[in-house]
């Protein structure tokens, strides 16, 4: 029974695209949420008795955009994973390539 590191390179390459997309769609959702919460905070109307309602909307804004939700931060810790799990699986894949290259140099 031969084993491959083929197969397990092309796994961990696989695995890695599975998290890319689920972080994506986790990334995705998150923007979605956040843009139509503020869709519904934005007022319509300018009134000028609105004036401090629409400085604390935008002070709330400036401030979500510098503290991100749990959320984001774990997919972003997720794509961050996938890229690292893309690049052994790649090295993988490279070292059994060249691990035959040397076998046929040998017996030839």
């Amino acid at each position: 029974m031969s084993i491959s590191a083929l197969q397990s390179g092309y796994q961990m390459i696989d695995h890695a695209t599975q998290m890319t997309n689920e972080a994506s769609r986790d990334l995705n959702r998150t923007a979605r949420h956040r843009s139509d919460e503020q869709m519904q905070q934005e007022p319509r109307a300018v009134d000028p008795s609105l004036a401090p309602q629409q400085n604390t909307i935008r002070q709330q804004k400036e401030t979500a955009d510098k503290n991100p939700d749990q959320t984001q931060v774990d997919a972003l810790m997720k794509l961050n994973q996938a890229t690292q799990y893309n690049r052994v699986g790649t090295n993988v894949i490279q070292r059994e390539q060249d691990m035959i290259g040397s076998l046929l140099d040998v017996q030839v």
